[in-house]
């Protein structure tokens, strides 16, 4: 996601602990992902990295330098990766970018759901992969078990999933349904011919 920002260049000088928030709707999760979270400016010098901190939808970025004059520059870009689509498709709400001043703890700049807004966001659901057994082929004798076959999906589950195998008679599974839970990517099962 990389979200801009323009404001007059005289209104606004930070300090090194002045922040941007990003004020995330309801539907997202953050919490889920705040491990994974990276975030990136342009208001930074090359050899300075940005820290971003989750607080409940809220991410709050240290994205300021006293290297940089924040009074010289007109717009700036803020990139954060590791945000993961709510679980539920469709439209969200707004997502609400501030401009933190930590000395007068007072939000100096900030978009509006009416006036310059970070449009809501649409999407669908696409189909997750689900691999199994590495997709490598599953060779199994008469009246023996195989190892464990593994069941990976392409990124934690955002619901609790039960694989039923349609097996010909003779095959079963070891668990029955195969279960993967929200936040698991992976479990396993056996393979029983008798």
């Amino acid at each position: 996601m990389t979200l801009t920002a323009r404001w007059a260049a005289a209104t606004f000088a930070s300090e090194t602990d002045d922040r941007i928030i990003l004020q995330f709707p309801t539907n997202y999760d953050l919490d889920r992902v705040k491990d994974s979270l990276t975030c990136d400016s342009d208001v930074l010098s090359e050899t300075e990295s940005d820290s971003c901190t989750v607080k409940t939808n809220r991410i709050e970025i240290n994205a300021f330098s006293s290297t940089v004059d924040t009074t010289l520059v007109t717009s700036f870009t803020v990139d954060v990766n590791g945000i993961k689509n709510p679980s539920e498709e469709g439209n969200t709400f707004y997502i609400e970018f501030m401009i933190y001043d930590a000395g007068t703890k007072t939000i100096l700049a900030k978009t509006l759901s009416n006036l310059n807004v970070i449009q809501s966001l649409s999407y669908e659901e696409t189909d997750s992969k689900i691999d199994i057994n590495f997709n490598q082929d599953i060779i199994i004798n008469k009246g023996t078990r195989s190892d464990e076959i593994y069941v990976i999906l392409e990124d934690d589950s955002a619901y609790n999933l039960e694989i039923t195998a349609n097996l010909p008679l003779g095959l079963t599974t070891d668990p029955s349904p195969i279960k993967i839970n929200v936040g698991e990517y992976i479990n396993s099962f056996i393979l029983s011919c008798d």
